[in-house]
């Protein structure tokens, strides 16, 4: 019976926490199926300002560089870039993998073609992102 008044007390702290948050306008977005703290909604912005940091950062993506290969290089680029926008390491890996796992799909789409189509048909990508990102394709393996 005391471990079901402690659960029972947990989740109406839980709720009331919650409650409490959504009245101060705080944003939240829950991963399904995570035990991961919640996921920080990223403006255009922001999201601009990291792809434009990643760009001046190619130890963060480019394997053909030394540093690439080195982990204390990686962590410190994403700590001087979490300092920049003032936003945690997790959030901006998570974003990072995101953005890239969209590119891969745009262009998985624009390389692809269907039997008969002409090449003025193809599929060309009107993501906001496609431009920006256009440094990552070099070293992408698609297709």
């Amino acid at each position: 019976m005391l471990h079901l008044d402690m659960c029972t007390s947990l989740i109406c702290f839980l709720k009331m926490s919650f409650v409490n948050m959504a009245e101060s306008g705080a944003q939240f977005e829950f991963c399904k199926n995570s035990k991961k703290s919640p996921r920080k909604t990223w403006t255009e912005r922001e999201t601009t300002d990291l792809i434009e940091a990643l760009e001046g950062c190619p130890c963060l993506w480019n394997i053909y560089e030394k540093c690439y290969h080195s982990r204390e290089a990686q962590e410190k680029e994403f700590q001087e870039i979490s300092r920049g926008l003032d936003i945690s390491v997790a959030d901006i890996k998570a974003k990072i993998t995101s953005l890239r796992a969209q590119l891969g799909r745009e262009l998985a789409k624009t390389r692809a073609t269907k039997s008969g189509q002409g090449l003025s048909n193809s599929y060309k990508s009107s993501w906001m992102f496609w431009e920006s990102l256009q440094f990552l394709t070099t070293v992408l393996n698609i297709g």
